[in-house]
């Protein structure tokens, strides 16, 4: 089944797990798949003992417990119980973190408000759910196949941006993390943990090019295609 971001999955953690969900994402590789992911809950632990699930806010070695993830982008998955080559993955961050099963889609939690302000930081799945895209860099030497793309992604509500030349990586990192399409001349790819990186060909006319990479851009699933199930759908 395809679904978007936020999925809960079970996993067995080293101790690494907890610490890394503070700093930067570690990769979730499922099968050859790899992408940019977040821990946002340890919902909680499994006793060994009486294998009761219990309140907990982290996991040591060896530990049983459910985590909801966010992916950076969209994943086709089963559960783990239907198949368990496309419902099993493992976090990465150099090491192996941890091995999980997915158990099902979790849908976002809702943004609550305190005191007029926000609770907490808008996230990746909140920018999508938005936006209707993931982050992504498209580069070509065409500059009218750049604005032609800018053009059909505005068409579809899309946030890009076009660079006369791309940022030091940090500041491409600022950018795409807060869910931009950024559109620049050829440039040598830099390692995004996972984010999408392609390079628009001049085929044709500039807005047959712009299709194209419209077509990859839905493959690669930072775009939605049009006939996208919705939260909940197929679950």
């Amino acid at each position: 089944m395809a679904t978007r971001l936020a999925d809960v999955h079970q996993a067995a953690p080293t101790p690494r797990l907890a610490a890394v969900a503070q700093q930067l994402p570690p990769l979730l590789q499922q099968g050859s798949t790899r992408v940019a992911a977040w821990v946002r809950e340890i919902i909680h632990r499994v006793d060994p003992v009486k294998y009761q699930p219990e309140p907990s806010s982290q996991l040591a070695l060896n530990e049983i417990g459910t985590v909801r993830l966010e992916a950076a982008r969209p994943l086709v998955f089963d559960r783990y119980t239907e198949n368990r080559q496309r419902g099993s993955f493992v976090p990465i961050d150099n090491l192996t973190l941890a091995a999980g099963m997915v158990e099902r889609t979790a849908r976002p939690a809702p943004v609550l408000r305190q005191n007029g302000g926000l609770t907490r930081a808008v996230t990746p799945t909140e920018r999508r759910q938005r936006s209707g895209h993931g982050p992504a860099v498209v580069t070509s030497s065409s500059c009218a196949v750049l604005f032609a793309l800018q053009r059909e992604l505005f068409e579809r509500g899309a946030t890009t941006a076009i660079l006369q030349v791309l940022p030091p990586p940090a500041l491409l990192r600022d950018l795409l993390v807060n869910g931009l399409i950024v559109l620049a001349p050829p440039a040598s790819p830099v390692d995004l943990h996972g984010v999408v990186w392609l390079e628009a060909v001049a085929e044709g006319t500039p807005k047959e090019s712009a299709h194209g990479v419209l077509r990859e851009l839905e493959r690669c699933g930072v775009l939605w295609s049009r006939d996208w199930v919705s939260p909940g759908e197929g679950i």
